[in-house]
Order: structure tokens, then C-alpha cells, then sequence
């Protein structure tokens, strides 16, 4: 997998990032409208949407948090139909003015190409390189809503 920082992205992160963006945007505003054609038919966020609704999606993209705002970090394409983007949700701002997220706290969408058009597939509540298992995100959404931790890293 090629991964990718700083300023200079490549096309894939430059195609990919404006869908990574609308349906954060959607998710945040709860619009279930907008964000059903930005999900990958049959894909696993698109199950997961029209089988339980809007939750797992918040919860998989930390919007618990109530962060306002977030960025694109990374990028890494696994192949030319498959790039994964992460979001670090911001929580403030250094002495230059730039965004600051916390890195423990990052989510992951995995964007696939169908034709020519970029839709999110999945989405994991870690780092890009180091992605959780089903059964540790049924641990934390247990300690979310058995003991009261939703603001704590995974």
C-alpha cells in the first residue's frame, strides 16, 4: 500500500478527498439523503446504513466526540480501485494557525471506483495502518454504552 503526507497528494487523494469530505459533512448534519449516494452498493457501509441506520456510522467516525471540525492526514491506495483516507478530527490550533488532531483519534474510509465515480465502501474507527477487528469495536462500543468512555481512544 502506498501512503502518502504532507502537501503534495496524488491524484488518487485529490479525487478521492471531496468524497471523504460530503459524506463526513453528511454524516455530521445527519442527512441520511446525502449520504446514501456516496456509499458503494452493497458495500459494507451500505449494509450497515440500511440495516441499523445512521449509528454505527457516527460511532465508526468518532463524530461522538463533537468535534466541529476535521482533516484529511493520509492517504494510501491498496490498488487503482481502492484507496483508504484518514480524518483526524481537530481539536485545535498550533502558533502557525494549522489544524491539530489528536492521532489516537482517527477514523478510516476505504473509497472504491466504480467506473469513473469514487464511493465509500467502509469505515474503521483507526489509523489507516493499523485498522481494529469487528469483535475490538464491538469491546469499545461496549464501553461506550455499558461504562460512559465514547471520549477515549481506541
Amino acid at each position: 500500500m502506498e501512503d502518502h503526507t504532507g502537501d503534495q497528494f496524488p491524484p488518487y487523494a485529490k479525487e478521492t478527498a471531496p468524497v471523504a469530505r460530503r459524506l463526513v459533512s453528511a454524516v455530521k448534519e445527519l442527512d441520511e439523503s446525502a449520504i446514501r449516494p456516496l456509499l458503494m452498493p452493497d458495500s459494507e457501509a451500505d449494509w450497515a446504513i440500511r440495516l441499523f441506520g445512521l449509528g454505527p456510522l457516527v460511532f465508526l467516525l468518532y463524530l461522538h466526540l463533537e468535534c466541529d471540525q476535521f482533516v484529511l492526514p493520509r492517504f494510501g491506495r491498496r490498488s487503482q480501485r481502492e484507496v483508504v483516507v484518514e480524518i483526524g478530527w481537530v481539536v485545535g490550533e498550533d502558533e502557525a494557525g494549522c489544524a491539530i488532531y489528536d492521532p489516537r483519534r482517527v477514523s478510516t474510509l476505504t473509497v472504491h471506483r466504480r467506473e469513473e465515480n469514487w464511493r465509500v465502501a467502509d469505515s474503521n474507527p483507526a489509523p489507516l495502518d493499523a485498522p481494529i477487528s469487528v469483535p475490538q469495536a464491538l469491546d469499545a462500543l461496549k464501553q461506550v454504552v455499558e461504562e460512559g468512555r465514547g471520549g477515549e481512544a481506541i
